[in-house]
């Protein structure tokens, strides 16, 4: 009697099988942009808004905002400069004025804020020149992060002076936020060339309050010392040392003759 064999199956595996597949990537959070459609936020528009962190200006604003429902929204700032009204410094200069609190998602699909490629600026008599897009002197005294406005190329000597009226336009690419954060919005001035060579900055909260000077402030401290100029310094060296020789010629006369 012939042995029963032993008969194994034969299993071939693949390559793929001696190890678990690797899992495909999650699907990044998708980006809701808000619908297309106008806006305008503030609940302050064409008021004055006075305030500051050294010393008080005052000026009027007026913003408004196009989305277009891709995640870019072209903005609109129509600024007047009414330094000099309601007892400030007249010669106060904005050389920089913005929105903060802009909705900024770092990360999220790789996308952040940014600006547009162009921005317009223009006064009542047409296009003007020396602007550009950019930040610089908005943060602090309240303002809160992720701003974008405009800023002028020649800081003091390019600024927006008292009594004129500018209207900025830019776009705001890959905006992460509705309408409603459009609404939560602040805004931002930074006015140089205030009294002792001061600069102060003017930050408006979405519900129309302004920043006051705080006596506690080093920055307003500093704007209060009055420095003389070198040419009253001269002047007074000058009436003291008249005074001295006065003195001392009145002293020569009242001593009695040898």
């Amino acid at each position: 009697m012939r042995a029963a064999r032993l008969i194994f199956p034969v299993v071939l595996l693949s390559a793929a099988s001696g190890s678990a597949a690797a899992s495909p990537p999650p699907n990044p959070p998708p980006v809701t942009y808000p619908t297309a459609g106008s806006w305008s936020g503030f609940g302050w528009n064409n008021t004055t808004i006075c305030g500051g962190n050294a010393f008080s200006t005052c000026a009027s604003v007026a913003v408004s905002a196009i989305s277009d429902g891709a995640g870019n929204v072209t903005v609109t700032m129509r600024v007047t400069n009414l330094s000099g009204t309601n007892g400030t410094y007249a010669g106060t200069v904005f050389t920089q004025l913005g929105l903060w609190n802009v909705p900024y998602a770092n990360g999220v699909n790789g996308f952040s804020t940014g600006y547009g490629p162009t921005l317009t600026a223009t006064d009542p008599n047409g296009a003007i020149t020396g602007w550009q897009t950019g930040t610089s002197g908005l943060s602090g005294a309240g303002a809160q992060p992720d701003l974008r406005g405009v800023d002028a190329i020649n800081g003091i000597n390019g600024g927006l002076t008292a009594g004129n009226t500018y209207t900025f336009t830019f776009t705001i690419t890959n905006w992460q936020g509705t309408t409603a954060d459009f609404n939560n919005l602040g805004f931002a001035i930074h006015g140089q060339g205030g009294p002792n060579g001061c600069s102060t900055k003017l930050v408006i909260g979405a519900n129309g309050t302004a920043n006051q000077p705080d006596p506690n402030d080093p920055a307003y401290q500093a704007c209060q010392t009055v420095v003389p100029e070198p040419v009253t310094m001269s002047l007074l060296a000058t009436g003291l040392a008249g005074m001295g020789g006065a003195g001392l010629l009145r002293r020569r006369r009242k001593q009695p003759e040898a």
